[in-house]
């Protein structure tokens, strides 16, 4: 990756930041049911989580049916759909692994999608049409080893792409790949890493790259969890950062403890780092979230007045360019209920405030009057969260409850 971080800082320029909302109440952006513009009046069969483009406007993926047999995947941008996968020749769109790019002087909106190619294998499109195909020997893989996947993809604010694959081997077995593409064309791939590649003194091991990893908008800054080996020692989880490795189990995590495992990482134009993970705690504190390795909440404690109650566990971190995070503490267990945290500066995370957690009332339309309740966040549409305009909101997976009747749908919330 060492290799990518100049490459990506002088393609890149720093986003600009957007006006802050004006609204100060829950916004439905789209949900199940609705009739999208670009649409064709087909209403909306499945919406996705939300990605956002370096400047807070947000991209979601979904489906559309009216029910006779016109079906199509869509790609939505803010307020209305700008793409449909029939208009691509393809015969559906995968929602959850997505992204969009700032416009740029001759693309009115760059984004990447794994979708569906009428002949059969799953695809990567973006705006400069198919960057990658399953099936293919892809970079950096030798002849006989077939992509088989396309996984978990972030395309920056100028339109450049890094994105993971499965692959198959010739005698049997799957393995993890990286890829980057400075303008999202096939012409440009270039192999970041894959299993078995030793990097910074450790032998990535089989599907070692299958774990959260995050870029910066600028292009400079990479963190990663990968599965790897150090020499003469047992293969282990590490936290990856910029060219070489940051965090081992073992190490200090702050107060005597320890490191044991790690989860979710975000970075930032900064270069500042957030990581989620196991310490060598007792069970009912040893999930933690932790700023340059060191532990800044806990489970079993509180923060902004909400108890993270044991099992709990932190997921779907994020930081923006200015140093603040928005991150989920899964309390009571990974099953929830979920409580959306927002903290203004990770040098102080005593300012951390609570944003909102399963089981609130909506006020949609900001009569004072709650329509719905946030009934769950979700997790099965890709991202769960995103930031919104200014960083000034939160774009929210979530399964609204209307009564008795529960929609997928995205909303974006104000940071209070």
């Amino acid at each position: 990756m060492t290799a990518l971080i100049p490459l990506l800082s002088a393609l890149l320029l720093s986003p600009q930041i957007s006006p802050t909302p004006e609204y100060t109440h829950p916004r439905l952006v789209l949900q199940e049911g609705d009739v999208a513009p670009g649409g064709g009046g087909r209403p909306v069969t499945f919406v996705s989580g939300p990605v956002q483009d370096g400047l807070g406007t947000v991209g979601l993926g979904g489906s559309i049916d009216d029910g006779l047999g016109n079906r199509d995947s869509f790609l939505w941008e803010k307020d209305s759909i700008f793409l449909q996968s029939s208009q691509v020749g393809m015969t559906g769109f995968n929602g959850r692994v997505f992204g969009i790019g700032l416009p740029q002087d001759t693309v009115k909106r760059p984004y990447a999608v794994a979708a569906n190619d009428p002949s059969g294998p799953r695809v990567l499109l973006s705006h400069q049409g198919i960057v990658m195909r399953a099936g293919m020997t892809a970079p950096g893989l030798p002849a006989s080893w077939r992509v088989t996947d396309i996984r978990n993809l972030e395309m920056l604010p100028n339109g450049a792409l890094a994105w993971s694959v499965l692959y198959v081997k010739n005698t049997g077995g799957q393995g993890t790949a990286q890829y980057f593409s400075s303008d999202a064309t096939a012409q440009n791939v270039t192999k970041l890493f894959r299993d078995g590649n030793t990097v910074d003194g450790a032998v990535i091991k089989k599907l070692g790259l299958a774990y959260d990893w995050d870029v910066s908008d600028s292009g400079e800054h990479h963190v990663q969890v990968m599965r790897v080996k150090p020499e003469g020692q047992p293969a282990t989880f590490a936290v990856y950062v910029d060219g070489k490795f940051a965090l081992y189990p073992g190490d200090s995590a702050g107060g005597g403890e320890t490191w044991e495992h790690f989860t979710w990482v975000a970075t930032n134009d900064k270069g500042q780092l957030i990581n989620g993970g196991e310490i060598d705690a007792p069970e009912s504190t040893n999930n933690v979230l932790a700023h340059k390795g060191q532990v800044v909440q806990r489970e079993g404690g509180f923060v902004d007045g909400v108890l993270l109650a044991a099992p709990a566990e932190v997921a779907h971190t994020h930081l923006n360019n200015d140093g603040a995070a928005i991150y989920l503490w899964a309390v009571r267990g990974s099953v929830g209920p979920y409580a959306i945290f927002y903290t203004p500066d990770i040098d102080d995370f005593s300012t951390t405030r609570h944003v909102v957690s399963e089981g609130a009332p909506l006020d949609l339309d900001g009569d004072g009057n709650a329509e719905a309740t946030l009934n769950q966040f979700r997790f099965d549409g890709g991202p769960a969260i995103a930031w919104g305009p200014g960083g000034k909101s939160i774009y929210i997976a979530a399964k609204i409850r209307y009564g008795a009747t529960v929609i997928d749908g995205v909303i974006e919330y104000p940071i209070p």
